[in-house]
């Protein structure tokens, strides 16, 4: 007994018979899944880009040929953008956390933003994107706006970090220096008020002491000097050591003057102190009101300088795209559950479609023929309902003045001899070649389980089929209730 494989058609078959139980468990578990599918939270995002432009000096760029720096600039950037100091400012302006809130709650709302901001540099370009995400629409922009300009504030100050350290520093010294020229200049003129010194008086001691002291003078030089160097490098670095060597000779040089002037007044007799040591001390007095002056006005200086530098500092990162309002979520997880869920039902639809159909104790396949009878199948033979369409049904009924459905059956009943070349009509003759005829073999019996199955059908069209090889052909109606060959 041959044994038949499914093909394409067969699974069609199966297809069209359990089509109901396919659509209907198809669309069960398709509204099932929109239904009762956990829906995830709706989620937007807004983006912004910003430009990172290094400026650098003919300074800056020779220290960076002899420095040996191995990372990348922009990934760097990446990560700093996202990291703690400028995430802790972020939640700051945004009112999330205060000075006055705990270190817990501060690291916790830091991390919470780090995980909605997304950082990613543009292939090719100096363009960093920054992509904020949030339940909201207006917060995912705002968090990309301040996050962006907050990112573009700390890098202006880092870059003015050391103006600024020199501004400051100088403002401090130029206060102390402000007080020590007021101090001076009281006790000078206390003195004078004292001592009664007329005009003529005060320039011939200026004349014959003399204001300007080089000693004095070079040690303010070099102890500014030193302020300026400390901004810049480390109090082991070789031009501190030898500044402060310097200061230290050039102190121990005025330690030693002051002295041998002390001497020299100490050896003046106590009557006549008055006017030697009373020049010799307005000398001082004078000489000092003017080394501060001197001072006070080269701070004064410096100051504009520095403010001057601080000023010309602009910062490397500067905003190109600010982020918009997003209009529509970026999450998709809301389609892709009802697509999984549809796929998910034709698949289950597909699997009780041939569950059923292994549990049908129906005949359906020729197989299923083969395994009951234990016969083998002669042949199959197609449907006929596209012949009954020819226009040889309606000559036929003119001919034989009957009805449609009369024509028709006749039409049939005939149709090796109507269309011979008909892939029925060649059904006929493959099962006419399975019989094998013979001498010894020329008796067929045609019947069927029930009426109406197309015994006188099959009969008529095998009669012609065996009759068109030129064999002499008898046909035996047997159905004595519903006889049909005789019309």
């Amino acid at each position: 007994m041959p044994f038949y494989e499914l093909n394409f058609r067969d699974y069609s078959r199966i297809f069209y018979k359990r089509k109901f139980i396919i659509i209907f468990t198809f669309f069960v578990v398709t509204i099932g899944s929109i239904i009762f599918f956990p829906k995830p939270p709706l989620i937007y995002e807004a983006s912004t880009t910003v430009k990172i432009e290094e400026r650098k000096t003919i300074a800056g760029l020779l220290t960076e040929w002899i420095v040996y720096n191995p990372g990348d600039i922009m990934a760097s950037q990446t990560k700093i953008i996202k990291g703690f100091p400028i995430m802790k400012k972020v939640a700051l302006r945004m009112g999330k956390i205060n000075y006055n809130s705990p270190t817990s709650e501060i690291h916790e709302v830091v991390s919470d933003l780090q995980a909605k901001i997304a950082t990613e540099t543009i292939e090719k370009t100096n363009l960093i994107k920054i992509t904020a995400s949030s339940g909201s629409a207006k917060e995912a922009m705002d968090l990309a706006t301040i996050v962006a300009e907050v990112y573009v504030e700390e890098n202006l100050l880092e870059k003015t970090k050391q103006a600024r350290s020199t501004r400051q520093f100088i403002e401090e010294q130029l206060s102390l220096l402000e007080r020590r020229l007021r101090n001076s200049e009281d006790r000078l003129k206390e003195f004078e008020d004292r001592i009664g010194f007329g005009e003529d008086e005060r320039k011939k001691v200026i004349e014959d002491v003399g204001l300007v002291d080089p000693l004095q003078q070079k040690l303010m030089d070099l102890e500014f000097k030193l302020t300026t160097l400390v901004l810049k490098y480390t109090d082991k670095h070789p031009r501190i050591l030898r500044l402060k060597e310097q200061i230290s000779n050039l102190e121990q040089q005025q330690e030693e003057r002051k002295k041998a002037e002390e001497g020299k007044r100490i050896r003046i007799d106590v009557k006549k102190e008055d006017v030697a040591g009373q020049k010799l001390k307005y000398a001082r007095l004078a000489r000092e009101v003017e080394v501060n002056k001197k001072l006070y006005m080269m701070f004064k200086e410096k100051l504009e300088e520095a403010r001057i530098n601080e000023a010309q500092k602009v910062g490397d990162v500067s905003i190109v795209n600010p982020a918009v309002m997003p209009r529509s979520p970026a999450t998709k997880q809301d389609k892709a559950n009802v697509f999984i869920g549809a796929l998910i039902g034709l698949l289950l639809g597909i699997a009780f479609a041939f569950i059923l159909e292994s549990l049908d104790t129906s005949i359906g396949t020729i197989e299923d023929v083969e395994r009951i009878i234990e016969l083998p199948v002669l042949g199959v033979v197609p449907s006929a309902e596209k012949e009954i369409k020819r226009k040889k049904v309606i000559y036929l009924k003119k001919i034989l003045s009957t009805s449609k459905k009369e024509a028709e059956k006749s039409y049939i009943r005939m149709l090796v001899h109507q269309q011979p070349k008909s892939p029925i009509s060649e059904a006929f003759r493959n099962i006419r070649t399975n019989l094998k005829l013979s001498p010894s073999k020329k008796a067929i019996l045609f019947t069927s389980a029930g009426p109406e199955e197309g015994k006188t059908t099959i009969m008529l069209n095998m009669g012609l089929a065996v009759a068109q090889t030129g064999a002499r052909t008898l046909l035996v109606s047997t159905d004595l209730r519903r006889p049909a060959i005789a019309k």
